[in-house]
């Protein structure tokens, strides 16, 4: 958004293909995105919102360990992330977070929960 990120760089190598916007314009969407998340997690009732955009989120941030192996492991070993590598790894830690404050929240399984409300929107 203000162009201050460590990671602007590696995303936009991972998001030039995406379609609608320039890998620039879709860094700003992924800030504004990123946002959202933590907005939603600051109250109960969003909680449910933000752990479905988070889960989509974080499955674009692990994009560069595909796309881009020889930026995010040295010598492509995937034993031996690169810093850039290790960075996007952490996320699983992030992701096991959401786990953990959305089960204690939402009181059902996240997933229940989708596919609770992908059932109710079929049925109308």
């Amino acid at each position: 958004m203000i162009e201050l990120s460590p990671a602007q760089g590696l995303i936009i190598d991972t998001v030039y293909w995406m379609p609608f916007l320039s890998p620039e314009n879709w860094v700003i969407v992924i800030g504004y995105w990123e946002m959202l998340i933590g907005l939603f997690f600051l109250a109960k009732k969003t909680t449910f919102y933000a752990m479905l955009l988070l889960f989509l989120q974080m499955s674009g941030t692990f994009m560069p360990l595909v796309l881009l192996p020889s930026v995010t492991f040295q010598d492509s070993n995937y034993l031996l992330p690169t810093l850039e590598g290790q960075y996007i790894i952490k996320n699983i830690i992030i992701i096991t977070s959401a786990i953990v404050i959305g089960r204690y929240y939402l009181k059902q399984p996240f997933f229940d929960q989708i596919l609770n409300r992908f059932e109710r929107i079929r049925s109308r």
